[in-house]
């Protein structure tokens, strides 16, 4: 009995060459699969390269300003058959969902191994992703910067004779084509995220901006909150690293000066270096990050007595803590842009737009952005995820939208939506069905559901919505009321001094209102359309602004003439918006009122006699 289950060692033997010969057959066929799908890809190109509509196709993928020359010169190889300027192409695992990738710094082609293998019996797939990885590369070669939106995927579909509609056109223009990967321990090009990050030895505190300066602290209150939320852009001086914007100080960046992390704003080639980083695999844990200087190699990003420095690394085991992070994307909250303060909730696991009035309302109105369930390969592909009720997610069925949880490619899809520029505010957001093209998430009596994009007024204004960061008592402000002290450094701020288009510095409603708006990161171009007495701003507000009834963070309040306690009764007056409170009151910025040179004031809402909406910067 005991020798009858003795394994046979030949058998295992010979099971095991069986293995790697077929191991070796996969290897193969992958690399064979690739070769075919390369040649086709550049019988496409030496194609298009004599069609008579190149210069239009190549103009819809890298716009207008792309270099001629070099262009005419590489499309001419392509016709002669010459494509040694296209990168080398690889098969390999990949450490991200996407198909393939073009890496600039090694000018190579990354193929998914996972995805040949997934479409063995289908080259022209294959074909179609090299094609757009080629235009990538083509991109890179023509265009001194990255074009805007996937070039890559406009240039595959038009080479492969396909027809983009103008619904998806204007979708692949608007999303961000870059992703983080992984090549040999280092990661490259990214994707812009919202991210707060919190150091691998003090986990209940994160990174944050604090009178301009870089800490870590414990995140409490609203302000924390704001301070510690960052946008994770394509780096400033390098495509290759990644640059910390501050989402309540827009077009300000975290960058070091002196050692020291500071929040700033620039644009010469000394900060956009300060303001870059390498992101790394962690020092002290593979499954979190640390950011290497661009400019100060071997210097990364460290918390020392709380203040964030730049530091060599030591090799300790305390340098090596102190500078890896862990990354959390925070909930967001969606404000109808037409009702500024009601946002999208789930209730009774249905999807609604409601005021915001207490903490069950707040906990609803929290969503997680995930990369969407149906297309992880589409970084502009997302999904709603509930912050109290994880694993369930905002789903249209019936064209309802509704809360639910599900595991099926129909649920999937009916889950994954495409978030595109604002139909009404391009400053603001619209999300698109994946699986029912035109059709966007709106809100119609209350309710939310996905409709037909007819074009009109009133859908792209319902379609339309306001992002932030979920407060548990306020709504956010977009950025630390200035004091009184701060506000008399006006002089040293090109907002309130060599920007600002109003004669009368110092004491005047609308140069303040003009300034304090500029400095929040709103558009100079729309608040230019208001130039007159505050009286006249309503009126002459254009350029993406519109006048509401409701505040928002952010918005302009305004006083007709007449109002009581104006300054100037025949002028009216105008104040900032600084915070929309849930007790009915709004915290206000002005100058002049009450003679004074600058002041806050917390107001009821119904003070103001309207609301104008700037669109951002």
């Amino acid at each position: 009995m005991f020798d009858s289950q003795v394994p046979d060692i030949n058998f295992y033997a010979d099971s095991l060459a069986n293995d790697f010969v077929a191991m070796g057959r996969i290897v193969a066929d992958l690399n064979g699969l690739s070769s075919q799908a390369i040649t086709a890809a550049q019988n496409k190109l030496q194609a298009i390269s004599t069609s008579p509509d190149l210069i239009p196709k190549l103009e819809m993928a890298f716009g207008t300003d792309f270099n001629r020359d070099a262009a005419g010169s590489l499309f001419q190889n392509f016709t002669n058959g010459v494509f040694d300027s296209l990168p080398s192409v690889q098969t390999r695992e990949l450490s991200t969902n996407a198909n393939g990738v073009f890496v600039a710094d090694t000018n190579t082609v990354y193929l998914s191994d996972r995805y040949i293998a997934e479409n063995a019996v289908n080259i022209d797939a294959i074909t179609g992703v090299v094609l757009e990885e080629y235009a990538h590369a083509i991109d890179f070669l023509i265009n001194t910067t990255d074009s805007p939106g996937d070039e890559g995927a406009i240039f595959a579909a038009s080479v492969q004779g396909q027809t983009l509609d103008a619904t998806k056109l204007a979708r692949l223009k608007a999303e961000d084509d870059t992703a983080v990967i992984t090549l040999d321990g280092k990661d490259t090009v990214i994707e812009q995220s919202v991210v707060t990050l919190k150091p691998s030895n003090f986990l209940d505190q994160a990174i944050r901006h604090r009178n301009y300066l870089g800490f870590i602290s414990p995140i409490g209150n609203e302000l924390d909150k704001a301070d510690s939320t960052f946008k994770m852009v394509q780096g400033l001086a390098d495509p290759n690293g990644v640059s910390f914007e501050s989402v309540n100080y827009p077009g300000n960046y975290m960058r070091h000066e002196g050692y020291r992390i500071k929040l700033s704003a620039g644009n010469d080639p000394s900060f956009k270096a300060d303001a870059t980083f390498y992101k790394k695999t962690g020092l002290a844990d593979p499954n979190q990050s640390s950011f290497e200087s661009s400019n100060f190699p071997g210097y990364f990003v460290r918390h020392k007595n709380s203040e964030l420095f730049i530091d060599p690394n030591n090799g300790s085991d305390l340098f090596k803590k102190d500078s890896t992070f862990k990354s959390e994307n925070p909930p967001v909250t969606l404000w109808a842009s037409n009702y500024p303060d009601r946002a999208i909730r789930h209730r009774n696991s249905l999807g609604e737009i409601t005021p915001i009035s207490n903490n069950l309302d707040i906990q609803d109105a929290s969503f997680r952005i995930v990369q969407g369930l149906a297309n992880s390969n589409d970084p502009n592909a997302i999904s709603f995820e509930s912050v109290n009720y994880p694993g369930n997610y905002l789903k249209h069925e019936g064209y309802r939208i509704k809360l639910a949880a599900g595991n099926d490619q129909l649920f999937k899809a009916d889950a994954t939506f495409y978030m595109e520029h604002g139909l009404s505010n391009s400053s603001q957001v619209s999300f698109e069905s994946s699986n029912f093209p035109n059709y966007f998430i709106r809100h119609k009596n209350g309710q939310l559901l996905i409709d037909f994009n007819d074009s009109s007024t009133l859908f792209t204004q319902d379609s339309t919505f306001n992002m932030s960061i979920p407060s548990t008592t306020q709504a956010i402000s977009l950025s630390p009321v200035m004091t009184l002290q701060e506000f008399n450094n006006w002089r040293n701020l090109p907002e309130y001094f060599s920007r600002n288009p109003f004669p009368s510095k110092g004491q005047n409603c609308t140069w303040y209102a003009h300034g304090r708006m500029m400095q929040l990161g709103f558009s100079e171009y729309a608040l230019d359309s208001m130039l007159g007495n505050a009286k006249d701003w309503d009126n002459t507000a254009g350029r993406g602004s519109s006048v509401s009834s409701a505040p928002q963070v952010g918005s302009i309040a305004l006083w007709e003439p007449g109002s009581s306690g104006v300054p100037f009764p025949g002028n009216g007056h105008v104040a900032v918006v600084e915070r929309v409170n849930n007790d009915g009151t709004i915290l206000i910025s002005e100058s002049n009122w009450a003679n004074q040179t600058y002041g806050t004031r917390t107001i009821s809402r119904n003070v103001p006699s309207k609301f104008i909406i700037v669109p951002r910067a």
